[in-house]
């Protein structure tokens, strides 16, 4: 790329003594490869066993766009802070729906991220809601306060996981003004790329 040169490698002379370099090749990409899958199968073998699922520490493992029509805003959870939290109030404003636990790490990642973002929004025209996911309300709680978060959250009912199909923490989900699901993001979010979601969800007709 821009412009690097490739030097050519040198001929190396046929037969035995110069397989050698290829099967060495080989044997290495086959204990990497089996090496990997060790690493995902133990990953299963701890989601299985905790019933916590995986995490997602990349940014923005995954994207989607313009989802099926059944993947409308569809909120009633009690929150942390008291009250409940509802897909009617929210409707009319695009909605950061952030689906977390305390106990992940690429969660604690991202949440200086969304509570900058939470905290500078026009209350008029986006709301932010977290669902912490397989978590516990005093873990939940001290993570809120730890992070400084600053808007409502609630613990999963297994509802939201369900219907939405969360599987990697975090994920997040923007809705549109309309209530229909605009765009999900599996892992964390970086504050650039929330901030054109947002953006490209208020734009949204």
């Amino acid at each position: 790329m821009g412009g690097m040169e490739v030097t050519p490698a040198q001929p190396h002379a046929e037969g035995p003594r110069g397989e050698e370099p290829r099967l060495r090749a080989a044997v290495a990409l086959l204990a990497a490869g089996n090496v990997l899958l060790l690493a995902l199968m133990v990953a299963g073998l701890f989601g299985a066993l905790t019933g916590r699922g995986a995490t997602g520490a990349a940014a923005g493992a995954a994207e989607q766009r313009g989802s099926s029509a059944v993947d409308t805003l569809a909120l009633d959870l009690p929150l942390l802070a008291g009250g409940r939290v509802t897909a009617a109030e929210l409707r009319g404003r695009v909605t950061v729906l952030n689906v977390w636990a305390s106990w992940c790490g690429p969660c604690r990642v991202e949440a200086p991220a969304l509570r900058r973002i939470a905290a500078n929004a026009d209350p008029a025209r986006v709301v932010f809601v977290g669902v912490a996911r397989n978590d516990d309300d005093a873990p939940a709680r001290a993570f809120i306060a730890a992070y400084a978060i600053p808007y409502a959250n609630a613990l999963d009912d297994g509802s939201v996981t369900k219907r939405y199909r969360v599987a990697v923490l975090p994920t997040t989900l923007i809705f549109d003004r309309r209530g229909e699901l605009f765009a999900r993001i599996a892992g964390t979010v970086t504050e650039d790329r929330l901030l054109r979601l947002i953006d490209d969800a208020l734009a949204a007709p």
